[in-house]
């Protein structure tokens, strides 16, 4: 109980600069290779705009609320929709951030579970840029300010999307950047795939592919999933987007589908990084495609 009421109490600050931080750090570090110097600066002035909107917002909660106390339920029954909603908003938010740590789950003011975290961001934009404007007839000059911030805070973020986007559609390093690959690229690769195994053999079903995607960070995937029951065929595997793709778009299946143990080094295409080593095998030939970050080694 006693951190449910620290947390209410709290609260104000978790608004103002707990939710947005989560944001911020997920985005500046998590993919650095796509996040340049200039979209962190950005990223940062945003959050700066965010906190000083947030306290503006927050000030004009409580003067509001210390104002009406007496009339507290009248004044419900004559809001606007809109001012409903932003209510129920921060409520929630309230609800949520005090009730977490007294079942025992993240405590976001700690910020722990940022992805979890990135969830309430829309909540409290709302209530942080809408809050002078929804009751402006009380705070005119915050109205007004609040113009200007909203401004300048879209602004800032439209260009700082654009500028990872621009950067992860172009990314040409020789490191593994720890996102997935464009869908086109794996759409592309099991086309040819599927398309190479047809003219090879049109009445086979059933095309051996090998996935080498783990790439050292994602090697949990296939011990995981010897906890999985037999009856559910084991989903936890690797390349399991390329399956699907392969299995929607041309009605061919993996060799190995429902395998958890798969085998190495044995089938006719293998699927990697072009960042890593390619595959070769004595005494057969090979051939390498590449298809974004992705090569295709064919075996003969």
């Amino acid at each position: 109980m006693e951190r449910f009421i620290r947390e209410i109490i709290r609260f104000p600050l978790t608004l103002t600069f707990d939710v947005i931080q989560s944001n911020l750090g997920s985005f500046s570090f998590k993919s650095p290779l796509f996040i340049t110097s200039l979209a962190v600066k950005m990223s940062q002035i945003a959050h700066y705009l965010y906190a000083l909107q947030s306290i503006l917002s927050i000030s004009c909660l409580l003067f509001l609320f210390f104002t009406i106390r007496n009339k507290i339920l009248q004044k419900i029954k004559s809001m606007s929709s809109e001012q409903f909603v932003l209510c129920i908003s921060l409520l929630f938010l309230v609800l949520i951030f005090s009730f977490s740590p007294l079942l025992g789950d993240a405590v976001f003011s700690k910020r722990e579970r940022p992805e979890l975290t990135d969830h309430f961001i829309p909540f409290a934009t709302y209530i942080v840029f809408m809050t002078p404007y929804l009751f402006s007839n009380h705070f005119k000059f915050f109205k007004r300010v609040s113009y200007l911030t909203v401004l300048i805070f879209i602004i800032l973020n439209l260009t700082i999307v654009n500028l990872a986007i621009n950067s992860y559609l172009n990314y040409q390093g020789k490191t593994y950047p720890l996102v997935d690959v464009q869908l086109k690229y794996k759409e592309d690769l099991v086309n040819f795939v599927a398309n190479d195994w047809k003219r090879i053999y049109p009445t086979e079903q059933k095309v051996p592919i090998e996935y080498d995607l783990t790439a050292g960070v994602y090697n949990w995937i296939e011990d995981h999933g010897k906890n999985v029951p037999a009856k559910l065929k084991y989903p936890f595997t690797v390349g399991r987007t390329f399956d699907y793709i392969l299995l929607r778009k041309h009605g061919l299946r993996n060799l190995e589908e429902g395998i958890q143990a798969r085998s190495k080094g044995k089938a006719r295409y293998v699927v990697n990084y072009k960042f890593e080593k390619a595959p070769v095998r004595p005494q057969e030939k090979v051939i390498y495609l590449y298809f974004g970050w992705l090569r295709l080694s064919i075996f003969s």
